[in-house]
Order: structure tokens, then C-alpha cells, then sequence
């Protein structure tokens, strides 16, 4: 993992490169074996491409096991990057070193960008102090419904995220960032996230780690990527399992780094792991009444179809997350 810091910190923010159009983003595709997936994201990246004058797109292939990845980027004209070895984390840092803008945006691949993604991103980016910009998913319309936006900041407000920010400041599936950003703080932790047994909060440690050394995000609803539900119960089971895990290791790295910020936020960790909370939540679903979430989502579902095991998972899966990150995260790859 490129963990190098070759950058000043967020004071010197206002000598950042700025992102003057839409052609000034490359977005980044990490992928692997999922071919069908991928068609649908790079067939809307590419109509961006056409309507909005969106920057390269590359697919990083993270190990996939056919040679049908790289069919699909060459059908859609794009540059597509092997990954021996596989890992999101490793696919994501592999993507922005190679990317030639000052942006480099992340997508998922079971994801479609909508439209005026490309102009709410450059527009956050306008601001030369912001570092990097996280943005809303939504589900697409069903039985005639409005399409239900999700993310783990609520509204429909921009708002600036900083190391004073509670909770979590959005996710990989819809992030972009400064590239000499990414470069001074070394990119994804690669121990981190899918592929890896830390199998997420890849995102959440790098935005940490990001706001940590001084630099501001701005949370931008006007920037939406569309994700349609497509995991069964046991998928979003093993989902469920899988963000506790991450995110219970996002906070055994915060808490090495800097023990007086966990120490500040040690509520909200007892909070996202609380089993008492999630026996009442669990409780008031099963009495049909609405409950806020008080754990990040899991997938963009609406929550009455949520499996009632998938809290518990979750902070299971946090808790052990949190016990083996202070383990396997105990030295610092730089």
C-alpha cells in the first residue's frame, strides 16, 4: 500500500489545483466478476461522458477470475487497470495513482450515476478549501414512489464535514477527493475493506484519517448515484456482518491514531454496538411501529423489508470488528 505522505496539510488548502469543469474528474470503477453489473454502470458513465463532458473513466479489475471484465471496458472504450491480487482498497489506490485530473471520483459498480452528478461535484470543488466531496444514493422508483435517497447523513441540506463532524461522513460508493489529497495521505488502508477479513469501512478510516490531518469535505444531496436493491436476505445478512466489522475496525484505527478523538466519540461506539438498542429496535419493528435508524444502513432497502437479524449481525460484527482491528491495526503500514 502507497502510504507515502507527500503533501501539506489542510492549512495549506488553498493552494489546491481546482476542478474548473466536469472534464477535470476521472471516476474510478472498482470491480471484480461482475460483468453484468459493470455494463449497466459504465453504460450510464458513458452517457455522462457524452451529456456533461465527464473526465476518463478506468475500470480497476481486482483480480477478477475471467477475462470478462476487460471485455466489458473494451466495449465501452475505457481504460481498464489488472489487479493481481484482490481487494476494493487495493483496486481504489491502484485507480487514483493512475488518473491524470485533480479529482478523482469513486463509484461502485452496482452503481449508475444520475444526472448532474458531474456539475454538483465540480461545484463543491469550486471552494478550494474542500478536500473531498461524499454524496447521496437512492433507490429507483417503485409502485409509483419517489425514489427513497439514503445516506449516512440525513437531509437534503450541503453541509461541510470536518473533524467535528458526529458519525460518518459518507462512503466510497459515491466519494471523490483532491488527488494530492489521496497522495499526502497515502490513499485506502489495503488491510481494509472488501476482499480483505476487515471487510469494510475502507472509506470511512480514509475520510477519518483525512479530516484528522485538517483537511474539510462537503456533503453535496445535489450529487446522486442510483443503486437498485438486488441482494437476497442472506446476502444482506452477510452485508450486515460485514459493515459491523468494518466499522467497529474504522474506530480501533481512530483510537490508535488519536486516543483523545475516540475517546471523545466513545459514546457514539457504544451507541453503533449497543445490543440493548438494537433489542428495542428490533422490538418496535416487530409492534409495527417506525424507529430512526440508529445504526449506519447497510444497503439502500427500505427498512420495513430489512431483515429483523441484520442490527444484531451488525453490531456483532462492530464488536468484533473493534477487537480485531486493535489487533491487526496495531502498526501503522507507513
Amino acid at each position: 500500500m502507497n502510504r507515502e505522505p507527500v503533501g501539506e496539510p489542510a492549512a495549506c488548502a488553498t493552494g489546491h489545483i481546482r476542478a474548473h469543469s466536469n472534464a477535470d474528474i476521472t471516476v474510478v470503477v472498482p470491480t471484480r466478476d461482475r460483468p453484468v453489473f459493470l455494463a449497466r454502470c459504465l453504460a450510464e458513465l458513458t452517457e455522462a461522458r457524452r451529456r456533461d463532458g465527464l473526465g476518463e473513466v478506468l475500470v480497476v479489475d481486482s483480480a477478477s477470475r475471467s477475462t470478462e471484465t476487460g471485455a466489458v471496458a473494451a466495449r465501452f472504450g475505457v481504460r481498464h487497470i489488472w489487479e493481481p491480487l484482490p481487494g476494493a482498497s487495493r483496486a481504489r489506490n491502484a485507480g487514483w495513482q493512475a488518473a491524470e485530473t485533480p479529482v478523482v471520483a469513486f463509484i461502485d459498480d452496482d452503481l449508475q450515476m444520475q444526472p448532474g452528478w458531474a456539475a454538483a461535484i465540480v461545484e463543491a470543488f469550486r471552494d478550494p478549501a474542500v478536500a473531498f466531496v461524499t454524496g447521496r444514493v437512492a433507490t429507483p422508483e417503485e409502485a409509483g414512489e419517489q425514489p427513497q435517497a439514503f445516506g449516512v447523513i440525513e437531509g437534503d441540506r450541503a453541509r461541510t464535514l470536518d473533524a467535528s463532524t458526529r458519525g460518518v461522513f459518507g462512503g466510497s460508493a459515491n466519494l471523490a477527493v483532491r488527488r494530492e489529497v489521496l497522495a499526502a495521505v497515502g490513499g485506502f488502508d489495503e488491510r481494509l475493506g472488501p476482499g480483505r477479513w476487515l471487510s469494510a469501512g475502507e472509506d470511512v478510516e480514509l475520510l477519518d484519517r483525512l479530516v484528522e490531518a485538517g483537511w474539510v469535505g462537503r456533503y453535496e444531496p445535489a450529487a446522486v448515484v442510483e443503486c437498485e436493491q438486488w441482494r437476497d436476505n442472506a446476502q444482506r445478512l452477510r452485508l450486515a456482518w460485514s459493515y459491523g466489522k468494518g466499522m467497529g475496525a474504522r474506530f480501533a484505527a481512530m483510537g490508535r491514531r488519536d486516543p483523545a478523538r475516540a475517546m471523545r466519540r466513545s459514546g457514539e461506539v457504544l451507541r453503533l454496538s449497543g445490543i440493548a438498542t438494537a433489542v428495542k429496535e428490533l422490538t418496535a419493528r416487530a409492534g409495527g411501529r417506525p424507529r430512526r435508524e440508529a445504526f449506519a444502513p447497510v444497503a439502500p432497502v427500505r427498512p420495513d423489508r430489512r431483515s429483523l437479524g441484520e442490527p444484531l449481525l451488525w453490531r456483532a460484527g462492530a464488536l468484533t470488528g473493534l477487537a480485531a482491528g486493535l489487533v491487526m491495526l496495531g502498526q501503522d503500514p507507513r
